[in-house]
């Protein structure tokens, strides 16, 4: 495999690691620390997953036309390490929207480490499969290690350390993006090879903070 597919390889590895590690503990979180009952666990537990499974296109499409995919997997990143810290001192009243940054986050991080490792590759290139193979296997590794390990910890440090691993889970995804950039700077999208805008980055997370807030509400209402 080209050594950019491994740095890809390696931050889905760690953003699933967090997010498989907060949803092995997030049912019993809203249960026993929250206070939430059964049925308003799972309406809210399933309210959630719609949302995070709802909004992937949205990321993929400003990663593809707007933003650019790498940009858009450092900004999915840092909201996602932001809302699971945030999930370690939330409230009943709060917790709604450490969820919906995990959507939004989500949404801008999901399609786009995928749509990169496209670009190693020529259409229809049969290397192109085994690579998308090997891809799925962090996606595997990664949540088997959360999901073994943070229920572990939930257990025995308390249920803010769990999700401040899920956090610290991103923050290594970041580290390894950073560290091995020079790897990937020339593998991008349409939109990832025109010039860095702040402007463009501004109103993305405008939208994405509005997001949080409309989602928080709505789920809110769960």
């Amino acid at each position: 495999m080209p050594k950019p597919f491994w740095v890809f390889w390696a931050v889905e590895f760690w953003e699933r690691f967090g997010y498989y590690g907060m949803q092995a503990i997030i049912a019993l979180y809203f249960l026993n620390y929250l206070g939430f009952t059964q049925t308003h666990s799972i309406l809210l537990f399933g309210a959630f997953s719609s949302f995070v499974y709802g909004f992937v296109w949205v990321g993929g499409s400003i990663g593809d036309n707007y933003l650019g995919a790498k940009r858009c997997i450092i900004l999915g990143a840092a909201i996602l390490g932001v809302s699971y810290a945030s999930l370690a001192f939330a409230t009943k009243g709060t917790v709604t929207f450490s969820l919906a940054g995990i959507v939004i986050g989500n949404a801008l991080f999901k399609a786009n480490p995928s749509s990169l490792i496209s670009k190693l590759y020529e259409t229809g290139d049969s290397k192109l499969d085994s690579a998308m193979t090997l891809y799925y296997m962090a996606i595997n590794i990664g949540a088997f290690a959360a999901m073994t390990l943070t229920p572990f910890i939930a257990h025995g440090m308390g249920w803010s350390a769990a999700f401040l691993i899920c956090a610290f889970g991103l923050l290594c995804g970041l580290i390894s993006f950073f560290t091995f950039y020079s790897l990937v700077m020339n593998i991008s999208t349409q939109a990832g090879r025109e010039p860095f805008d702040v402007l463009k980055v501004l109103y993305i997370i405008i939208g994405a903070a509005i997001s949080i807030l409309v989602v928080g509400k709505l789920l809110n209402y769960i």
